[in-house]
């Protein structure tokens, strides 16, 4: 199957059903025979990541493959399945040597502690695209898409058992943080928390918290990981866990705001929740336009594999941007403004 126009089928709404309807018609006998799928171009490839970057779930990403593009085994279901096992596996030596055999396609690092496996793409998007052999087709020619070869290329994906590292900040005594904004999406926003492993019953837990901004919207966001003791180390597999907690807002018209949502499946559950931002200068002869107000998340985490809750408080400081371009959107879209 040849895919064009990626992304605008990605983004339709129902008063844009005539673009999916454009979209060109899969050979699925084709796509399911061949186990691969086929893109007329390198752009075509790319506009298809770049429509699965816009959405939040994996279901909603494997239905956009199978419904635009053809349904295949992709990377992305031999790795869930093999999420789904290791939640059954001991710490013998006998289990995880089978069980890495049977999912040899995926990526084992044995690095250290980290006994886990991982899909092998720094972009985690494109195990939806590729196949068991991590090949997809394009221009008519099939190719491997294949590019983490090292533990030092899984570290800067930000999925690994061990954190990238990271240049320190420099310390200040001023009640608030400043952040450049000249528009689009923000992944981390000044200070982050990250609460350390809990280790427990054979299972280690923690919490990662962190302020963005996602198409004009300021954002919580909270990354639940977890992991399980095997004969290698610390494997990654599935299980389910339940966030609940309050933001509470400093010098703002809303003080408080509850948040809740479960996850079942990969060991990194993230949820993002939306924050409440100003949106007009604070000094019209200042350089700042945009407040983040200080904000104190309490929360706790129900994770299946701890038999008692978990409880986190942060308090992130006050934030300003500071306008940079002219180009600065002139709202922030959020709660009350």
């Amino acid at each position: 199957m040849m895919v064009a126009a990626a992304l605008c089928a990605a983004c339709s709404s129902s008063d844009d059903l005539e673009t999916n309807d454009m979209l060109p018609q899969t050979n699925e006998e084709q796509v399911q025979s061949d186990n691969v799928l086929a893109f007329d171009s390198q752009e075509a490839y790319n506009d298809a990541l770049l429509a699965l970057s816009h959405l939040e779930s994996d279901k909603e990403k494997t239905a956009w493959v199978e419904q635009h593009l053809g349904k295949i085994t992709s990377m992305h279901q031999i790795y869930d399945e093999a999420m789904e096992e290791a939640a059954l596996l001991d710490e013998s030596e006998f289990a995880i040597i089978e069980f890495t055999k049977k999912y040899s396609s995926l990526y084992f690092p044995r690095h250290e502690e980290d006994g886990g496996f991982y899909v092998p793409f720094k972009n985690a998007d494109v195990s939806f695209l590729a196949n068991t052999q991590a090949e997809v087709m394009i221009a008519g020619e099939r190719l491997s898409v294949r590019d983490i070869y090292s533990y030092d290329d899984l570290v800067r994906t930000g999925r690994a058992y061990y954190e990238p590292e990271v240049l320190a900040t420099r310390a200040t005594t001023a009640d608030y943080e400043v952040f450049n904004y000249t528009g689009g999406d923000i992944n981390s926003i000044g200070t982050e928390y990250d609460s350390g492993w809990y280790k427990e019953n054979g299972k280690k837990l923690k919490l990662k918290l962190r302020r963005k901004i996602v198409s004009n919207w300021t954002k919580l966001h909270t990354e639940v990981c977890f992991r399980k003791k095997t004969w290698l180390g610390w494997t990654n597999y599935s299980s389910h866990t339940t966030i609940t907690g309050t933001m509470t807002l400093y010098n703002c018209s809303i003080s408080s705001i509850s948040f809740s949502e479960s996850h079942s499946g990969d060991s990194s559950h993230d949820s993002t929740f939306l924050i409440p931002v100003g949106c007009t200068p604070l000094d019209s002869n200042a350089p700042y336009r945009y407040e983040l107000f200080k904000m104190k998340v309490n929360c706790s985490v129900s994770f299946r594999g701890m038999p008692n809750e978990k409880s986190y408080e942060f308090t992130f400081p006050r934030a300003l941007s500071q306008e940079i371009a002219a180009s600065v959107p002139k709202t922030l879209k959020g709660y009350g403004f």
